[in-house]
């Protein structure tokens, strides 16, 4: 299926996958379900396509490809309510901003996106008191500079 977005022009999804937020995503409180969509692109980025209201999407990377040393706590609390039992049964997600200048594309690293595979459930959580920002690079200096020089780690 052909989509055109606002960041990427046209793109071809390959899949989706319906997740629920069921307090809603923060700023989007009101919208609860969404479409992680695979795209046919040469970057590892999915976007969450809203249901609810389809003038809403975000782009969202896996953060542990961009930082393979993030880390932190899931509270058991959040575990719970998404009816995660198991790791295998985990997926973290985090927003990316994509500005017309690629070189100064940032993730979010507070705020991650957790996703419990087997259902859908999903909920985006602060990290707080956390060394990691809402707006990190996306890509550290070495990774920019090789890809200028056509080469991506």
């Amino acid at each position: 299926m052909e989509m055109d977005t606002t960041r990427l022009g046209d793109v071809t999804v390959t899949g989706s996958r319906e997740l629920i937020f069921e307090h809603g995503i923060p700023g989007f409180e009101d919208l609860r379900r969404f479409d992680l969509l695979d795209l046919e692109i040469d970057l590892p980025i999915k976007l969450l396509q809203s249901a609810d209201n389809r003038d809403i999407s975000l782009l969202v990377g896996n953060p542990f490809h961009f930082y393979p040393h993030y880390e932190w706590e899931l509270a058991e609390s959040v575990q719970q309510e998404l009816g995660i039992t198991d790791a295998a049964e985990l997926e973290i997600w985090s927003v990316i901003i994509l500005p017309a200048n690629a070189s100064a594309a940032t993730i979010n690293l507070q705020a991650p996106i957790v996703v419990n595979q087997k259902t859908g459930a999903a909920k985006q959580i602060i990290l707080h008191n956390s060394i990691y920002s809402h707006r990190h690079p996306l890509l550290e200096e070495k990774s920019v500079e090789k890809t200028s020089q056509g080469q991506v780690e």
